[in-house]
């Protein structure tokens, strides 16, 4: 997985302002997640890396800037191709599971 984020330079409609405005991460598979940074959230989803530029890029207006690739390790002692995950995840992620919103989640992983 590749974190990346969008740096916008230039805010033509004024909605998300400028510098950075969302986040996201690029999968194994090369579909992407992006959350958006401004007051007015959402997330979505894309088929690759093109397509979040092709569409909020806004003709170089809008940069985007990857972080470091992370990887999982073929020595790692869990089942497949991914790495182990903390027993602190499993019981994070079953607590937000079963908040009923996304700002309760939010609320919860900041306690």
């Amino acid at each position: 997985m590749k974190p990346f984020w969008l740096q916008r330079v230039e805010d033509d409609s004024g909605v998300s302002g400028v510098g950075l405005v969302a986040e996201g991460v690029i999968f194994s598979n090369g579909w992407c997640a992006l959350t958006w940074l401004t007051e007015h959230t959402s997330v979505a989803f894309y088929r690759n890396v093109e397509d979040v530029e092709a569409i909020h890029g806004h003709d170089g207006k809008t940069k985007i800037v990857t972080g470091e690739e992370v990887r999982s390790s073929k020595d790692s002692p869990s089942t497949g191709a991914y790495p182990r995950i903390s027993e602190h995840f499993w019981a994070s992620s079953f607590q937000l599971h079963t908040l009923g919103t996304l700002t309760d989640a939010v609320r919860w992983s900041s306690l």
